[in-house]
């Protein structure tokens, strides 16, 4: 992945961190709706397998459906256990025989099927949603004990899904349940190969809550093995080990942060395990430490900007007087790095550095427009932390 994309992906990241509420879970990448969101949008859910499909002389497609589960039923459905749809809806060509979830809308008596899923004929799905929907209700601690049973489930449909609803809960409830995990499932999904590596994320964070001190080396060993290649779920096996080892790990996270030789995507997991600690787990590491173990990184310039920002959302303004000096050096005089500066710069108590408040009045000056928009988006983003009055003049 090119720097300019995990960028793009990073900085939007850290310009929209909500505050003030539960964080979803940090580690994990939500890809979009789950089957369980879905189903509240849709009339009705069956799954089932398609037979007899076939075109009449104007192209009309039907199709007989046999019905297994009724994950969600409708009054349109009473007591069949069988359908005819109003779709053309053929078995894939040289393929076993396959069964499909069914997404349905009823409008004014009519049946409307704007999604089906297939899965092979031994898939799961139909329990696997039939439970989910069930629980639908309950509290997440419960329902996430049923979604880590299928987290290494063969059908990548539901194990994906699975995932995603790890994904949609807020960390406070994951921390509520993930001690009673399986550490040992987690070690051995962590050591697949197969192991999606966006899932690492995941699984160390909860390995994190639910393994003993010495997990901390293997996620360390995880890391490791992981420096030559691409990989986004470093940073909860990053958060993991800390949680395991909190000194070690510590020590550990901030020698990632000054190892300037490192893969940028090392050290940027290892951005986003901090910003994980200062969010959700203070009570690992103290802020003051931890932003001063950030701010190392302020003389590495494929990072630099993504580090101010963080610096400026943690209101860190002792970094004011190392950030003033990246003005106009070598090498950091991107208008990227710039803007980042002067973000940090608009939030920062004139007060704190004489440097930055000129930066912001020559600024002005220069190009009064650009910092009209910089400011108006800053100000968009986090309208309860006014920027402290800068000279305009």
């Amino acid at each position: 992945m090119k720097r300019s994309l995990v960028l793009s992906a990073a900085l939007a990241a850290a310009l929209l961190m909500p505050t003030g509420r539960a964080l979803p879970c940090p580690f994990c990448n939500n890809a979009g709706n789950t089957f369980m969101q879905e189903a509240g949008n849709a009339s009705m859910i069956l799954f089932g397998t398609p037979k007899n499909p076939r075109l009449d002389a104007s192209g009309k497609g039907t199709t007989d459906f046999d019905i297994e589960v009724v994950v969600k039923s409708h009054d349109f459905l009473g007591k069949k256990t069988s359908l005819v749809l109003p779709m053309y809806l053929a078995q894939p060509e040289g393929e076993k025989q396959y069964k499909f979830l069914l997404f349905c809308d009823v409008y004014k008596g009519q049946l409307d099927v704007y999604r089906g899923v297939p899965f092979k004929s031994d898939s799961r799905i139909g329990e696997y949603i039939k439970g989910a929907m069930d629980l639908k209700d309950k509290d997440w601690s419960t329902r996430l004990r049923f979604f880590f049973k299928y987290l290494d489930d063969p059908d990548t449909e539901i194990s994906s899904d699975a995932y995603y609803e790890f994904a949609a809960a807020d960390y406070k409830d994951v921390r509520g349940v993930a001690g009673e995990f399986s550490a040992d499932k987690l070690r051995a999904w962590l050591k697949d190969t197969g192991t999606p590596p966006s899932r690492y994320g995941l699984y160390g964070m909860l390995l994190g809550h639910c393994g003993k001190p010495a997990d901390a080396d293997f996620l360390r060993e995880i890391i490791a093995e992981s420096k030559k290649r691409i990989s986004s779920g470093l940073d909860g096996a990053f958060a993991g080990q800390l949680m395991l080892q909190p000194k070690e790990g510590w020590e550990y996270l901030a020698a990632t942060f000054a190892d300037r030789k490192s893969d940028f995507m090392l050290r940027h997991a290892a951005l986003r395990a901090a910003r994980f600690l200062w969010d959700s787990r203070p009570d690992l590491v103290q802020r003051k430490e931890l932003a001063k173990g950030v701010a190392v990184m302020l003389d590495q310039p494929d990072i630099v900007d993504l580090v101010i920002e963080d610096l400026r959302r943690w209101e860190h303004w002792e970094a004011a007087d190392a950030i003033a000096d990246l003005i106009g050096k070598a090498g950091l005089d991107t208008q990227l790095i710039k803007r980042s500066i002067l973000r940090y710069a608009l939030r920062c108590p004139p007060e704190k550095s004489a440097k930055l408040a000129g930066f912001v009045k020559e600024q002005r000056q220069k190009d009064p427009k650009w910092v009209e928009e910089v400011e108006s988006l800053l100000n968009t983003e986090s309208p309860a932390a006014a920027a402290p009055k800068q000279e305009k003049k």
